[in-house]
């Protein structure tokens, strides 16, 4: 009897074991979360840096700035014409549906990607996760490329080829994926291309039509974090109806809303004129020309 006691049981060595396992499994997951939050950690640290360094210069620049510099700042700031109330409160009510719109695409493509290509195609979840970070790179080169793009064309072009361009790259994966599955790395790649200046390029946009203050940047950031919301709700209703597909429909959906949007806003925007007004050159240029016309 003692020497039984003694002896471990096998169903003793089982649980043991499966004890083990499960230690190790836990402790290499933990190992990896813990690379995947330091190397994010040092990406932050990195970027803020960088900030922090272009704030301190501009702040010892705007301490040197002279009293000839703020007069010019004036004078700029009467280059501007005053824009009406019944432009602007409809065009910002316009701005921030058409961000409200670009925030679903933007934000859940990249969120839920991982789950249509593992249910709605069958891939493997490492495939899934590769073709997400597929695009959340193409998204980045998007965004790198738009600073040298930007000074090349105006936030009209710009705006309008990266609005049309979004629904196109998404125009084969809602007709094709079903029959061509490879069909999702091209409009991943597309995708992330094309909508990564959309944001940044639409404040530019704006600015040239109503004055971008506090109280816009507010609308902008409000309706981003609304499509953020948005997009899971949407998803989550229209899923036990169509299925994981319904991920394809909001998303050409979002983006097809986002270029009507902004078509619309652009023809009002164009009636209204842009709120700069010409320089004092070009205004006594256009004098001269005038007095010389009348004269002849």
């Amino acid at each position: 009897m003692p020497d039984a006691l003694v002896q471990p049981s096998p169903t003793t060595n089982t649980s043991y074991q499966q004890t083990s396992h499960s230690d190790i499994i836990r402790d290499n997951v933990q190992t990896n979360l813990f690379t995947a939050y330091l190397i994010i950690g040092i990406i932050l640290v990195a970027s803020s840096l960088s900030f922090i360094f272009v704030i301190c210069g501009n702040q010892s620049k705007s301490c040197l700035k002279s009293s000839t510099q703020k007069e010019d700042d004036n004078e700029k700031d009467k280059g501007t014409k005053e824009v009406k109330a019944t432009f602007r409160i409809p065009f910002l009510i316009g701005i921030f549906f058409f961000y409200m719109s670009y925030c679903v695409l933007e934000a859940n493509y990249g969120n839920f990607l991982l789950a249509y290509a593992v249910e709605g195609l069958g891939w493997t979840k490492s495939m899934g996760a590769t073709c997400t970070a597929v695009f959340w790179a193409s998204f980045m080169i998007g965004r790198a490329l738009g600073i040298i793009v930007v000074k090349l064309l105006s936030p009209q072009v710009m705006l309008g080829a990266s609005c049309t361009l979004s629904v196109i790259s998404l125009l084969p994966l809602l007709l094709f994926a079903n029959v061509y599955p490879d069909v999702l790395w091209i409009s991943s790649v597309a995708i992330g291309l094309t909508m990564s200046t959309i944001f940044a390029t639409g404040i530019t946009w704006t600015e040239r039509y109503v004055e971008v203050s506090s109280g816009t940047g507010a609308i902008f950031l409000t309706a981003g974090a609304a499509g953020e919301m948005l997009g899971p709700i949407f998803l989550s209703f229209l899923y036990q109806s169509f299925g994981i597909i319904s991920f394809i429909y909001i998303m050409f959906t979002s983006a097809s809303v986002v270029l009507v949007l902004y078509v619309i806003l652009q023809v009002a925007a164009i009636r209204q004129g842009e709120r700069y007004v010409k320089n004092r050159q070009q205004e006594e240029a256009g004098i001269e020309m005038d007095t010389i016309l009348h004269d002849t």
